[in-house]
């Protein structure tokens, strides 16, 4: 600093000089500039000079109270020119002045750019901070993409285990349980037509095609309305196919108190693993109950077939083993199902719960024979809902005539219609 301040002295002493006439004032040192200053110019402004380097405790002591007494016609050279002295002197100043408020403006500057340093290293810290919490996250995404792919896998085999489980086991709607009875029905029906007419001439036996204006309609409504009995206090008229009454009616109670205490999902799995397993345990029996009523039926209706005995007894068998097979099905279903057959003869037609095959709409009449039960659906205790109506024959009510009593009294003798 007072280095930069001699500078500006010998600056000072250079501009005297050139207004006393000395060309050449050398400043090798702060020592030599003072000494030179006693050279050009006068006492006053050397001591002003001099009191301005006092202002530095570098300067010597000596120098600040040194003082010059010039020669008279130097002194007034020197008072000649020492207006302009002070003008230039002021100039010096005010750089001075600039000079400093240029080194204030340069440290502010400083100071500005230190900042902005330090701004930038905040947000490169925070620019990296975010790339190692983007880089965490795309990790945790990619586990998580992992895992979402892996429960997939285990819920597939979870589904195929499940699916293993319940083998055997078909949904059934509504509408799909009244398609399978209605079919069940007309199978029935196209056997009954297949192999049974009334009695006809050889050469009508020897036609392969049964025609419906050949038969007698009543024989084979009770065929099928007996068969269609026999289908349905064997198997459908109970709890579960295959179980006896007796300890159907307990299993009953047991299904109802396993409604209340579990939930539908596992009451339906609980009866249809009971239902299974009696079918399985009594397949001896059921194949027995079969045969049973195959036999009975020839027994009874086989003078009236028109088709080789084996033949008619296989489809049969078919027919019933299907029937049992589609009760083990309704057996599995969360709702329950339950048939309804009114073989009785002389009971009141009920259009809401009944139907002709002739689709007639009128509620009068009594059934005459019940060809194929009814099918119900239990929505709540107490509340029923019909899937598939009755299937009956129909007749008007009459008063039996002195004619209807004596046909009446002419069939008493004959064993065949007594066995039926």
């Amino acid at each position: 600093m007072f280095a930069h301040f001699a500078s500006l002295i010998s600056l000072t002493l250079r501009l005297a000089a050139t207004s006393v006439g000395v060309r050449h004032i050398p400043t090798t040192s702060a020592h030599d500039v003072v000494i030179n200053m006693g050279n050009v110019l006068p006492r006053v402004e050397i001591e002003v000079v001099l009191l301005t380097i006092y202002d530095f405790p570098s300067l010597d002591y000596q120098y600040a109270m040194w003082t010059y007494n010039p020669e008279p016609e130097q002194a007034n050279k020197s008072t000649q020119t020492f207006s302009d002295l002070s003008s230039k002197w002021r100039q010096i100043t005010d750089a001075c002045m600039d000079h400093k408020a240029i080194c204030d403006e340069v440290e502010r500057l400083r100071q500005r750019i230190q900042d902005a340093e330090q701004k930038v290293k905040f947000f490169q810290k925070g620019r990296l901070l975010a790339e190692e919490q983007a880089r965490q996250r795309g990790e945790l995404l990619e586990n998580a993409i992992r895992e979402t792919k892996v429960a997939r896998k285990e819920n597939r085999i979870l589904m195929t285990k499940i699916a293993t489980l319940q083998a055997g086991i078909e949904t059934f709607s509504d509408e799909e349980a009244q398609k399978e009875m209605s079919r069940l029905y007309h199978d029935l029906a196209h056997w009954r037509f297949t192999h049974f007419a009334a009695k006809t001439t050889p050469q009508q036996r020897n036609d392969a095609t049964p025609r419906s204006d050949i038969l007698d309609t009543s024989i084979l409504d009770i065929i099928h309305s007996d068969i269609a009995a026999l289908i349905y206090r064997s198997f459908w008229n109970r709890f579960m196919v295959g179980t006896e009454p007796l300890w159907g009616n307990y299993l009953l109670k047991v299904d109802s108190e396993v409604d209340k205490q579990v939930s539908n999902h596992i009451s339906r799995h609980w009866r249809c693993a009971m239902s299974t397993a009696i079918l399985s345990l009594e397949a001896p029996g059921l194949q027995e109950q079969c045969k049973w009523i195959i036999e009975k039926v020839e027994a009874c209706f086989g003078r009236y077939a028109v088709t080789a005995k084996s033949k008619r007894m296989q489809q049969l068998y078919d027919i019933i083993a299907r029937c049992i097979n589609f009760k083990h099905k309704l057996d599995c279903q969360e709702d329950r199902y339950i048939f309804w057959g009114s073989y009785q003869y002389g009971l009141p037609f009920r259009d809401e719960k009944m139907r002709t095959l002739t689709g007639e709409e009128s509620s009068d009449g009594l059934v005459q024979a019940s060809l194929w039960p009814g099918l119900y659906k239990i929505v709540q205790k107490g509340e029923w809902s019909i899937v598939e109506k009755e299937i009956v024959k129909k007749i008007a009510p009459v008063t039996p005539s002195v004619e209807m009593s004596d046909d009446m009294e002419s069939h008493k003798g004959d064993p065949g219609l007594d066995e039926i």
